[in-house]
């Protein structure tokens, strides 16, 4: 390289052309370290269900099926929802995700799609004026993949917010 002063050494020069290849090289080790990122597929008592379950996380968040309000799970016992009787700490909330003082769950329906029934047990709630609420004796009878729809209403408006899981036996 002349112009500046400076001339690089011939080998220099040839290590500029190599840089691209390392890298590339790098790159297709880290793809093939056997690190899998896909996305695990349901085993046992799941698999090949028609419903996808999602991967529990407290603070869990579901929009409403009508965009108006949706909820979160703030906690669960047991964490994951597991089988027999389960307790969930939820909040609802608005279009952008934000409490929503004064919205309450009007109803929750546990259901296993799979199966087309649900566990027989009419879960309980207690809500907050903050719109948060406590759903207990919320019952996954069998084990396999359940959906749990909470209808939620605010000022005659309302929304369905809807999770699924995967209950192991």
């Amino acid at each position: 390289m002349e112009g500046d002063g400076y001339a690089f050494p011939a080998t220099s020069v040839h290590m500029l052309y190599r840089i691209p290849f390392f890298i590339a090289c790098s790159w297709l080790l880290a793809a093939c370290s056997g690190e899998d990122t896909a996305p695990a597929v349901p085993a046992g008592p799941c698999a090949g269900s028609t419903v996808t379950p999602d991967a529990f996380i407290a603070g869990l968040t579901k929009s409403g099926s009508n965009g108006r309000i949706g909820a979160s799970i703030l906690d669960a016992l047991p964490a994951p929802p597991g089988p027999g009787s389960n307790a969930w700490k939820v909040q609802l909330l608005d279009e952008s995700g934000e409490p929503l003082p004064g919205a309450t769950i009007t109803k929750v329906r546990p259901w296993m799609p799979d199966h087309g029934h649900g566990s027989g047990v009419p879960p309980k709630v207690t809500m907050q004026s903050d719109g948060s609420g406590a759903i207990d004796a919320l019952e996954f009878v069998m084990p396999g993949v359940w959906t749990v729809t909470i209808t939620s209403e605010k000022d005659a408006q309302s929304d369905d917010a809807t999770f699924a899981f995967c209950i192991d036996g």
